[in-house]
């Protein structure tokens, strides 16, 4: 497993107050090659869990390991090293460096990885802007400087790619063409893609989709429809939800292992 969590609880100080729980006692585990969604309504989770998977937040309880790396006993040094080798982050917001150009944004990853300055232009030719790397954000489209984002986190060759609603602030077209080139990264790269979104056309081209419901893992569907995904965010809760667990647990013994079933 590139990545995996056990147990994984996350909590934020609140002022005046207990600690506020965003995450319950959530298991994960994601294989090298596989395209992963984590979907669910608007504040269940979805950005928090995959900032802790990735590294970006450590857990206030339980394990999170990436490539085999327990980032929460990891010194800081330890993972910005594991963080420039074995991890790549594409976010909504791009991200890029204003007064440089695409190349020269994807070559300042490529240069702290320690890696062959060609990478970054071979990088802006795999998402198509070859023609493009002279060009500074300013002057590219939102959809341009979202590959440039991608070419920036594939140059360095990581295991695995986090995307936190890379097609957010996108078009239909442009989005679909954003998909295309993660879900490339994951068969050409054999790179793992875990991907936060809101759009559940996106979701449905995961071999995996995680469901977050109130901080829990509600359900885990296989291959799904759009539909399917609908029905698994809008179903009623069951009675028992909120205790860290539960909801995955009724989740897991209401399907079997069909296409769009939650795995056994």
């Amino acid at each position: 497993m590139i990545v995996s969590s056990t147990g994984l609880t996350k909590s934020f100080p609140q002022l005046g107050g207990p600690p506020v729980e965003i995450l319950h006692s959530i298991d994960v585990s994601v294989r090298d090659g596989e395209f992963v969604a984590i979907v669910g309504p608007s504040g269940s989770g979805k950005s928090t869990l995959l900032h802790c998977l990735s590294g970006l937040e450590r857990p206030t309880e339980g394990r999170v390991e990436i490539a085999g790396i327990d980032t929460a006993r990891a010194s800081a040094s330890a993972l910005a090293k594991l963080r420039r080798a074995t991890v790549g982050f594409v976010f909504q917001s791009y991200n890029l460096v204003q007064s440089l150009t695409a190349r020269q944004n994807v070559a300042l990853q490529v240069r702290l990885a320690k890696m062959p300055a060609a990478r970054a232009s071979e990088a802006l030719t795999a998402v198509g802007l070859a023609h493009r790397e002279n060009a500074y954000p300013a002057y590219l489209s939102g959809g341009e400087q979202q590959r440039v984002a991608i070419a920036r986190a594939i140059a360095v060759e990581p295991r695995v790619l986090f995307a936190d609603e890379p097609t957010g602030a996108l078009d239909s077209v442009t989005g679909d063409a954003v998909l295309a080139i993660l879900r490339d990264a994951v068969a050409r790269r054999a790179c793992a893609v875990i991907l936060v979104t809101h759009d559940l056309e996106a979701a449905a081209r995961a071999d995996r989709v995680l469901v977050l419901r109130d901080g829990s893992l509600y359900r885990e569907l296989i291959a799904p429809t759009p539909a399917q995904i609908l029905e698994a965010v809008e179903a009623p809760l069951p009675a028992a939800h909120g205790a860290p667990g539960v909801a995955a647990a009724a989740g897991a013994a209401t399907a079997g292992p069909d296409r769009g079933a939650v795995r056994p």
